[in-house]
């Protein structure tokens, strides 16, 4: 019998016709029938998460996009990260930009203790929804330190999901925090059509489920209406499309709808 989380030795029995034992002895080849551990993922920022089976002998990670097809083989694999890789996996690097109609993407991630897809032994499937928030984008980041001076300028972020250089050209999209000592974080994409001098859009947001309500103030001009944005209230991100009309602080929009488990900016 094969027990799950065992290994098993292989005899071999020889008998007569009658069914008497005539030899038996081991063949020292053995069944290795212990699969690895599921795996656990880490978000470690806005770009890479770590991969780590609990378990000896894990030699790869397969990467599926939405389900793994029946004939699973590692050309139907979105792609492979090597074990030793998988501590600080640059995971963004290896997705391209969502369409505004895609949440994010759903992730499915098993552990193999072989080189060969099909002749090793796979964990079961953890799966994560990951949006690659940094790719081709800027970051931008706004503390207020008792008066609420807006943010203009961030940090840019290249295909791989990079820093490359600190931005040195407005696009025209702002970031303040409005609350005391609050610190908000937002990541953009760059419209190729900005123009910093068209009539901009002012918004506030925060998340109504928190006990204090941890404000933004975003403005921005016109051609970036119904982009979406990535932001950071205290310990959550969240995914919010721009809209046309502004609001007030006294009324801003609830985006607690859009949290992004597990991922961070």
């Amino acid at each position: 019998e094969l027990i799950a989380g065992t290994d098993r030795e292989i005899t071999l029995n020889v008998a007569d016709g009658l069914g008497y034992r005539l030899a038996n002895f081991n063949t020292g080849l053995i069944i290795d029938y212990t699969k690895p551990v599921k795996p656990v993922i880490t978000f470690l920022d806005g770009q890479s998460v770590s991969i780590e089976s609990n378990s000896t002998g894990v030699t790869n990670y397969y990467v599926y996009q939405d389900s793994i097809p029946a004939e699973n083989t590692a050309l139907n694999a979105k792609f492979t990260i090597p074990a030793a890789d998988a501590a600080s996996y640059n995971l963004c690097s290896q997705l391209a930009p969502l369409a505004i109609a895609d949440p994010a993407y759903v992730l499915k991630i098993f552990a193999t203790d072989g080189a060969t897809l099909g002749k090793s032994n796979a964990s079961d499937v953890e799966t994560i929804s990951y949006v690659p928030m940094l790719k081709n984008s800027v970051l931008l980041t706004n503390t207020n330190s008792g008066a609420a001076i807006s943010t203009v300028l961030g940090g840019q972020y290249d295909a791989t999901c990079t820093f490359t250089s600190d931005q040195n050209v407005s696009n025209g999209v702002t970031l303040t925090a409005q609350l005391d000592l609050a610190t908000v974080k937002m990541a953009y994409e760059v419209q190729s059509s900005s123009n910093p001098f068209a009539v901009p859009v002012t918004v506030f947001v925060n998340d109504a489920t928190q006990d204090v309500a941890n404000i933004a103030k975003i403005t921005y001009p016109a051609d970036y209406i119904a982009q979406r944005v990535y932001i950071k209230l205290g310990s959550k991100v969240y995914r919010y499309t721009l809209p046309a009309t502004g609001n007030s602080s006294s009324a801003p929009a609830d985006i607690s709808g859009g949290v992004l488990v597990n991922q961070t900016l």
